[in-house]
């Protein structure tokens, strides 16, 4: 479903309104892209993208429309990934991370946007991993990782990124893994579920964060087996199947 040439052509100088069209253009490609009508959410975001594109060119300054832009290039990027046109999904993930480098500099105190640079970090990581560029990957999730911890130490008790954290070791202990790097591999694995163990301990009733430590047990355990823990292994993947 797009929105009519008309109706945008109806309102030309109104940048109000152009941007609201954009927000329900892109929004009707997240509910067609989670119905897995990739082709249509993909036509959406495109119509989206021309809007945003204007928009940033008729007010460069904008930040809030920078960053919305910034989206559309991720939405983007997460339909070509889930088609298997990685090459196609990267590019736009750099757009991504062009657009939010540029905004966390502009606001170094923006914490969202400080986050949405890790985000836009990580999405760059699995499609550079997934094409088998590991230590690019490797250097993104790094760079991830890097946000990520300073901005737990803003405030600790933040449980969301405390969460996005330990993602953020996940990727790097999957692409240690994938090297070779068993005890690299452990020691991610391991910050990670130390994380979610002691989130998860504050909210018995959180299942996303329950669920958070039986995949994590499971990846130490996956570890300990290649290296011959096979006691150490099993104990984690009782505790896994226990969660």
């Amino acid at each position: 479903m797009r929105i009519k040439e008309g109706l945008l052509q109806s309102e030309p100088t109104n940048l109000k309104f152009q941007s609201g069209v954009g927000s329900l253009q892109n929004g009707i490609g997240n509910i067609q892209r989670s119905q897995g009508s990739l082709g249509e959410a993909l036509d959406s975001y495109h119509a989206a993208l021309a809007i945003r594109k204007r928009l940033v060119e008729a007010d460069p300054s904008n930040m809030d429309w920078l960053n919305t832009l910034s989206l559309v290039h991720v939405n983007i990027g997460r339909a070509r990934e889930a088609q298997g046109s990685l090459s196609t999904a990267l590019e736009n993930f750099a757009a991504a991370l062009a657009i939010r480098t540029r905004l966390a500099k502009l606001e170094v105190n923006n914490s969202a946007w400080q986050s949405n640079l890790a985000t836009a970090y990580q999405d760059i990581g699995r499609v550079r991993q997934a094409l088998g560029s590991l230590s690019a990957a490797l250097e993104s999730f790094d760079a991830a990782v890097a946000i990520r911890e300073s901005l737990t130490r803003l405030d600790a008790n933040n449980g969301d990124w405390q969460r996005n954290l330990a993602t953020a070791y996940q990727a790097v202990g999957r692409v240690r893994f994938a090297q070779g790097d068993r005890f690299g591999a452990f020691k991610e694995y391991k910050a990670a579920l130390d994380i979610m163990e002691r989130l998860s301990h504050t909210d018995r009733s959180n299942l996303e964060w329950q669920t958070d430590v039986a995949l994590y047990q499971q990846d130490l355990a996956t570890v300990l087996k290649t290296q011959g823990y096979i006691a150490q292994a099993l104990d984690l993947f009782s505790r896994a199947l226990a969660s």
